[in-house]
């Protein structure tokens, strides 16, 4: 009898002997498949912040670009004419809803001007354009048409130097990028909420340069300056819809300003 004790003890303690070894295999089983998992999940963060980078450089070097294809390429005296009209001050004065006073102020004269709208004046500003300089603005709006007008000091009168349509088909979420193809070429892209609208626009003289502007917070706009001797036109571009349903989206021409005035 004590021998049968003695198996039954043995047997039970190779088994118990035998599940503490199973226990410890699992256990260190599951301990390196656990930090096995915390060095892969690691590993993923490291890409994941490894793409964030690149995808930030990448944009930064589009930014880049877009700046590079704005920089102006201009004769000295286009440059002579910018630097004078950079030295202009403006201010303006609303009178009524209506009509408007600009003052501009260059070497301590200063000269004025009424501006009869011929809607209601909705915002007024100033704001520097490239190869323009500084300009004053005025916007009047009329339904679903805004107006945005520019002028400027131009040989001791201010005068007006174009219309930007700023109505209510424009997208004010909408960016842009604007790349030149060739020198009568330009390619424009608008992005709204992710959506891509692209157009080549073929100018009738070369292009000097391209730029992107806010206007009065309506909205961006794409200028696009044609070189013409000794002055600019430049020619206005933004998304459109049709603002009740907001579908057919397309990108046109709102306006050119000149500079030869």
């Amino acid at each position: 009898m004590e021998k049968k004790e003695d198996i039954k003890i043995n047997i039970v303690t190779f088994f118990l002997i035998i599940s503490i070894v199973v226990i410890t295999v699992m256990g260190i089983f599951l301990y390196k498949t656990y930090n096995d998992k915390k060095v892969e999940d690691k590993k993923l963060v490291e890409q994941q912040a490894q793409v964030d980078n690149l995808s930030k450089i990448v944009g930064n070097l589009q930014n880049n670009i877009s700046e590079s294809n704005s920089t102006p390429r201009t004769s000295n005296t286009v440059s002579e004419n910018n630097a004078n009209k950079n030295e202009v001050k403006y201010e303006i004065t609303v009178k009524d809803e209506a009509k408007a006073i600009i003052e501009a102020t260059k070497n301590g004269k200063t000269i004025s001007k009424e501006i009869k709208m011929e809607a209601m004046i909705d915002k007024t500003g100033i704001m520097d354009i490239p190869n323009i300089g500084t300009v004053a603005l005025i916007s009047d709006s009329g339904g679903e048409y805004i107006g945005v007008h520019l002028y400027q000091l131009i040989n001791d009168e201010i005068k007006l130097l174009g219309d930007i349509n700023c109505g209510a088909d424009m997208i004010k979420e909408a960016s842009y990028t604007v790349e030149t193809k060739d020198e009568g070429i330009a390619l424009i892209n608008a992005d709204v909420n992710g959506e891509n609208i692209s157009k080549e626009i073929e100018m009738s003289a070369a292009i000097a340069n391209t730029s992107i502007i806010d206007i009065l917070d309506y909205g961006k706009v794409v200028l696009i300056a044609e070189s013409r001797g000794e002055y600019y036109e430049i020619q206005v571009y933004r998304l459109s819809q049709d603002y009740i349903t907001g579908k057919n989206k397309e990108i046109i021409n709102v306006g050119s300003i000149k500079t030869n005035i």
